[in-house]
């Protein structure tokens, strides 16, 4: 077991290592916070708008990377909260749907539907980005269809319009390419000017018992296979229930971006594809000491812009995640169906989080985060338990055992832990001993992870 650390910077450990010499980067423990800046505007040029039993929506992304896409952390992918009433004046729905938080990157359109029989006029709602990174960036926004009468049901039964992104089913896109998003901005406007191709699918054998599933195409601006910025293509989900309903496999559609019409120019000139399938473990059928876990399957080079078949075999056993002292304790996510787990990255993260009140129809505050690292730690394959070593009493932290004190900090902020076991069948040549970890998730094809409060 290999530590090192320095004053104001997190402590990294290297587990099971057999090496003469290892390079180590350590990253700081208070870093300077982003600087965000807000983006509001609207999307135009949507293909069909009319009455047909399907609402109208669409998101604005910035631009993420292959972890996330490994996770699918539907929070992740949403702005700042705030109220929204979806329907205008009353009657009959707009009596029983009154203001929802709404994630402030979810767009709506004016149009006028039917819900269960009754027409109704959908009042409009722009995209707000309250809390976006200051940084040149490309903005794309995604636009299709969800049933009307699931998303109205959906809010009388309490639910968030967060889940209208797992019903959405996307047909075209925009993109804002290359700004530089320096300060404050003010009706923008994003022309949904592509349309997306149902050419793509994916085949889902093995979810793990009670996985709630998504299957995600991203597009990828470097142009290669995940190691870039990403943005979404295609998106198609399925519920424990549905899965099991299937059988041993579940398929499902999704898109890719149409080519240009002729004389147009490209403004997606020199993307790359990745996709993946996510399992997700949330629902009250989950045991509680999985609640929260995720495993996932990247695919590199099957689907690409004109389309194509993943499929999507050998997930990786979804985890809990338990500590005592100074011991990590999981279960080894291997199985018999599974590749071999290369290694497992444990982290103890500080999450940092910003407070704010979406406005009266929330009893209560809701809270961005930001993760800051205290320990990191790689361990070659799945040991299922790591215990840190009791630091020097001269060494930075020591007193604390090496962790920082939430207390001590200005911040509203905690401490987490996550562990993430992964295969790397993307980099057959890996050797744990000379490896460089910063690109080591370029060569990831199946992950496990765990996030927990410590």
């Amino acid at each position: 077991m290999l530590t090192a650390g320095a004053e104001g910077y997190e402590y990294v450990t290297l587990t099971n290592l057999s090496a003469s010499q290892a390079r180590i980067t350590l990253r700081p423990v208070d870093p300077p916070a982003p600087e965000f800046i807000s983006l509001t505007g609207e999307l135009s040029d949507y293909d069909d708008l009319r009455n047909d039993g399907q609402t109208d929506a669409g998101v604005v992304l910035g631009s993420f990377d292959i972890t996330s896409l490994a996770t699918f952390s539907v929070n992740d992918l949403l702005g700042r909260f705030e109220c929204w009433d979806p329907v205008l004046g009353g009657g009959l729905v707009g009596n029983a749907v009154g203001p929802v938080p709404t994630p402030g990157n979810l767009v709506v359109p004016a149009q006028q539907e039917s819900v269960f029989g009754f027409p109704v006029d959908v009042n409009p709602h722009p995209f707000t980005l309250a809390a976006f990174p200051r940084g040149r960036d490309n903005l794309v926004a995604a636009s299709g269809k969800l049933p009307t009468n699931d998303l109205v049901q959906l809010l009388l039964n309490g639910g968030s319009l967060a889940d209208t992104i797992s019903l959405l089913a996307l047909s075209e896109i925009g993109v804002l390419r290359n700004q530089n998003f320096d300060a404050d901005r003010v009706d923008m406007n994003i022309p949904l000017d592509r349309a997306l191709d149902q050419d793509a699918s994916c085949s889902v054998g093995g979810v793990p018992a009670n996985g709630d599933l998504f299957c995600i195409v991203a597009g990828d601006w470097g142009g290669g296979m995940g190691t870039g910025d990403l943005f979404p293509v295609g998106l198609a989900s399925a519920t424990a229930a549905e899965i099991s309903a299937a059988g041993a496999r579940i398929d499902l559609g999704l898109t890719t971006i149409a080519p240009p019409a002729a004389g147009e120019p490209d403004s997606f000139n020199g993307v790359g594809y990745v996709s993946a399938a996510v399992a997700r473990f949330q629902s009250d059928q989950v045991p509680a000491e999985l609640r929260g876990a995720v495993s996932s399957i990247i695919d590199r080079g099957t689907i690409a812009g004109d389309g194509g078949d993943a499929r999507f075999d050998g997930f990786l056993s979804p985890t809990g995640l338990a500590r005592a002292d100074l011991a990590f304790t999981w279960t080894p996510v291997g199985n018999a169906d599974s590749p071999d787990v290369d290694l497992c990255q444990l982290e103890v993260i500080r999450s940092v989080r910003t407070i704010y009140a979406p406005g009266a129809c929330v009893n209560g505050n809701y809270a961005d985060s930001r993760e800051v690292p205290v320990w990191n730690v790689y361990s070659a394959g799945d040991p299922g338990v790591i215990t840190l070593p009791t630091l020097p009493a001269a060494w930075p932290r020591a007193r604390t055992f090496g962790w920082v004190n939430p207390g001590a900090t200005p911040e509203d902020d905690r401490l987490q832990m996550r562990v993430r076991c992964v295969g790397l069948g993307a980099a057959p040549d890996f050797d744990f001993n000379a490896a460089d970890f910063s690109t080591l998730r370029d060569g990831v094809t199946h992950t496990s992870s765990m996030l927990r409060n410590f």
